[in-house]
């Protein structure tokens, strides 16, 4: 009877799961407005920013219910920023490639620099992954980089396309020299080729 006369008053037993599910609410409201639930660390948003980060932190440490798990993801929660970051770079990366026909992001990419930065991390971490030092690339990340043309080393892939066009003008002339008239960035790269 007594747990009834108090249920009947809006007496909270459980203060926590209640705290949860008002900050879990809010984060509802959140997304409704922004389109996503990565809450920025702002004043505006400081409280409901904490309890986002210490969902995450939860999550690490497997301290978190299958139930609330399930509750956030159905939000579209992000467990990893930088999986989201990530994910969020390659279909940038996808999209120039299919508006430009390669993975070749130039260094200087004005419309968008922070793929260009992106892309040079990821080429970046390759290298570092293959001088077995520690590396934030994946198997599953780099398998999703080939399978879209990624490059992974730039300076390869223009000696072997210089390569091929000395190659193509060999076949169709029967030497290798070149005039500079017909090809001057051909003739630059043989010379430097000898150079070398």
């Amino acid at each position: 009877e007594r747990i009834e006369l108090l249920q009947n008053e809006g007496f909270v037993f459980d203060v926590h799961n209640e705290i949860w599910q008002d900050r879990y609410n809010e984060l509802v409201e959140y997304k409704e407005k922004h389109g996503d639930c990565n809450v920025p660390h702002t004043p505006e948003y400081n409280e409901l920013w904490t309890w986002v980060f210490v969902q995450r932190r939860m999550y690490s440490m497997k301290k978190i219910t299958d139930h609330r798990i399930s509750q956030l993801e159905k939000l579209g929660f992000v467990w990893n920023l930088n999986d989201y970051s990530w994910i969020i770079r390659f279909e940038e990366l996808k999209t120039y490639k299919a508006n430009h026909g390669d993975c070749l992001v130039p260094k200087l990419f004005d419309p968008n620099p922070s793929l260009a930065k992106w892309v040079e991390m990821q080429r970046s971490q390759y290298k570092n992954l293959q001088m077995g030092e520690r590396s934030s690339l994946t198997p599953e990340r780099i398998k999703l980089l080939e399978d879209i043309g990624f490059v992974w080393n730039v300076h390869d892939l223009k000696w072997m396309l210089k390569y091929k066009e000395l190659l193509n003008f060999f076949m169709v002339n029967g030497h290798c020299n070149v005039p500079v008239k017909h090809n001057k960035p051909l003739v630059n790269w043989i010379g430097r080729q000898r150079k070398e």
